[in-house]
Parts: structure tokens; C-alpha cells; sequence
């Protein structure tokens, strides 16, 4: 097989897998959305035009679809044609997006990650995040003070950038600003210290603490595997 046919063929099993989420994705709209929210609650003088529209539409594109279209559908999509425009309307002219993705990039995911943290014993880092939430803080404090918002165009953009990469577990930005800028110059300047030392030594506590508990876990079934070998040997009765 050549290249371009290579090409071509995962071209078309990866038209086919996005055909298959779309129409996965309409079902869950039509059967959610359709079937139990927007139907019950139509008017009765709506119904018998939803039943025309439903029956002229089948009559019309019946030979050009592999399946009836339903009262769902017609629904749906009459939803979606109103919903659409307004929903843009309210984005353009409003501050609706950029102020959700703020509430959700700087506090609502950084929340969860904390959260998360704490629940599970992460001291290596709980410190972290302490230290990301000093610098939302002086960011916020920074921005007001300046209003760069009103001068940089795209620092709101940047600053969810910034502050998603900094806890996102796959990304953890936040430990090459500790590492890099908190721990060797901005500590020492504030009389913590040398930075790097403290550093070093929370990586050994930090080590201390996973050997501790490794042990923990270990001593139970080595205390049972002595014990077993421990037990005498029963003697086979000599002939």
C-alpha cells in the first residue's frame, strides 16, 4: 500500500469516527434535551404544526434519509435556530465568556486541584498552591492597580492561560516558578533564608514521608512472611 493510500484510508476512518460523535452526540441532545424537557412543555396549540412540519419534511427528503425524521427533531432543531443567534448576541455584546472563563480558569478549576490536594495527603503540593494563590493575589492586586486590562488587549487570555497551566496536573507550570524564581531569589530578599536550602530540605521531608509510609505498607507482610517460615516442618513418618 502506498502513502497516499495510507493517508486516504485514515483520513476516512477518522471522517468516520467524527460522523459517529456527532450523530452520538445528537442522539443524547434529541433524547435529553427534545424528547424530555422541550416537549412536555409545548403548548397544545404547537403540536399538530410540529406533526404537519414533521410529515411534510418526511415526504419531501424520504428517499434521502436512512431514518424517519420525528416530532424530536423538528423540535430540536427549531431550538437550536433560536438559541443560536441569541447566544451569540448575548457573547457579543456582553461580557458573559470572557468573565466565565476568568471565574473558571483563576478560582473554580484551581479550587478543585487544591481541594483535591488536601484530600489526599499531598504535602509536595500543598506548598504549591500556596504559593499560586500568593500570586493570583499579586497578579489581581498588579492588574487593578494598572488597569492593564484596559491597555493589553489579550492579558485576560493570558492571565487563564497562566493560571489553568499552573495547577493543571499535565502542565504544573507552578513548580518551574517555584524552582526557578520564588525559591532562589524572592525568599532570601524577604529573610527566608536561602531558597535553595529550603528547597532541598523539603525535598528530603518530602522523600521521608514516602519511605515512611512505603514501610508502613511493607512491615505487615514481612512480619507474615517471617511468621510463615517461622512455623515448624512436619516430619514424613519414616517407613
Amino acid at each position: 500500500m502506498s502513502t497516499n493510500d495510507k493517508i486516504k484510508s485514515a483520513d476516512v476512518g477518522l471522517l468516520t469516527k467524527m460522523k459517529e460523535k456527532i450523530s452520538l452526540v445528537y442522539a443524547c441532545f434529541r433524547d435529553d434535551l427534545a424528547k424530555r424537557i422541550l416537549l412536555p412543555h409545548l403548548p397544545s396549540i404547537v403540536r399538530p404544526h410540529i406533526e404537519t412540519l414533521t410529515s411534510q419534511l418526511n415526504s419531501m427528503a424520504s428517499s434521502h434519509l436512512q431514518s424517519p425524521i420525528t416530532d424530536e427533531d423538528v423540535v430540536l432543531l427549531g431550538f437550536m435556530l433560536h438559541a443560536f443567534p441569541s447566544l451569540f448576541l448575548l457573547i457579543r455584546y456582553t461580557n458573559i465568556l470572557s468573565v466565565s472563563a476568568e471565574i473558571y480558569c483563576t478560582f473554580v478549576y484551581p479550587f478543585i486541584q487544591t481541594i483535591q490536594a488536601l484530600e489526599q495527603r499531598r504535602h509536595d503540593l500543598t506548598g504549591h498552591f500556596v504559593s499560586f494563590w500568593l500570586l493570583l493575589c499579586f497578579m489581581s492586586i498588579f492588574e487593578y492597580v494598572f488597569n492593564l486590562r484596559y491597555y493589553f488587549h489579550y492579558y485576560l487570555a493570558m492571565k487563564c492561560l497562566v493560571s489553568y497551566c499552573m495547577v493543571d496536573p499535565k502542565q504544573q507550570w507552578i513548580l518551574v516558578w517555584d524552582g526557578v524564581v520564588l525559591y532562589p531569589y524572592i525568599l532570601p530578599k524577604l529573610g527566608f533564608g536561602n531558597g535553595a536550602t529550603n528547597r532541598t530540605e523539603l525535598m528530603k521531608k518530602e522523600v521521608e514521608e514516602k519511605e515512611n509510609a512505603f514501610m508502613k505498607k511493607v512491615e505487615p507482610t514481612a512480619k507474615m512472611t517471617t511468621a510463615t517460615t517461622d512455623l515448624p516442618k512436619e516430619e514424613t513418618p519414616k517407613e
